[in-house]
């Protein structure tokens, strides 16, 4: 069973753990691993004061015991919808942990008001991904094509991926 909880006292050193873990091949975003420095203290701040780049910023550690297993976000905008992104360190992916952890985040936004659609842009390579929102009740809402920062042999470059827009009214 797992829970949904803030970042702990040490949330820098938790994140870059959770990306360092995690495979981020699948991901339209990948992030450098070590994350920059002035980026993970700005993003950790956006996490105590939920709100990032003037939105508002809801974002959860995904624990399993104490361990820190992952984590779940939604940034919102002005319509009240809001964009999803979750990632899960490997050896806790494919056994149903995202599902339960994207469940949570759901029944939590359904209960408080919070937004009142999500969105989930995925990888259409990223068959789990797909599979994940689709489980949880999200629409196929139609494909785009995007230039993103891709990890290709230790080197971020620009690549084109294809992408999947996927839809939860709450």
């Amino acid at each position: 069973m797992i829970r949904l909880e803030q970042w702990p006292y040490n949330a820098a050193e938790q994140l870059s753990l959770l990306y360092a873990q995690a495979d981020q091949s699948g991901c339209l975003v990948q992030l450098p691993v070590p994350l920059p420095y002035e980026n993970t203290v700005r993003y950790i701040s956006g996490i105590q004061h939920n709100e990032m780049d003037g939105k508002p910023f809801l974002c959860r550690a995904i624990c399993e015991d104490d361990i820190c297993i992952g984590k779940i976000e939604l940034t919102r905008y002005e319509d009240m919808t809001a964009e999803i992104d979750i990632i899960l360190r490997r050896e806790w992916c494919h056994q149903g942990f995202g599902s339960e952890a994207l469940w949570q985040m759901i029944e939590l936004v359904r209960s408080t008001g919070w937004c009142t659609r999500i969105h989930a842009y995925v990888d259409t390579s990223n068959i789990a991904a797909g599979k994940l929102f689709a489980k949880n009740g999200f629409a196929i809402g139609g494909f785009f094509n995007a230039d993103v920062l891709t990890n290709v042999n230790s080197e971020y470059v620009m690549v084109k991926k294809r992408g999947c827009e996927m839809i939860l009214d709450i």
